[in-house]
């Protein structure tokens, strides 16, 4: 039997990539508390994704940060 689900400590979300920062909100959204761990504290400049699609613009806008 599964145990239930524990709201007492943070969901850690690793990595502050597409995936980590849409599941940052997607969690806040449903109030459960998440922290981002990322490697590196620096603000990346040069990016490999040259656009972003429709749907993750569409999924963020229904959390708020878009």
């Amino acid at each position: 039997m599964a145990s239930p689900l524990r709201l007492d400590r943070p969901v850690a979300i690793v990595g502050a990539g597409p995936v980590g920062l849409t599941a940052a909100p997607g969690l806040a959204f449903h109030v459960i508390p998440s922290v981002v761990l990322e490697d590196d504290a620096r603000l990346s400049l040069p990016t490999t994704a040259g656009t972003t699609l429709s749907r993750p613009l569409e999924t963020w806008q229904r959390f708020g940060p878009a």
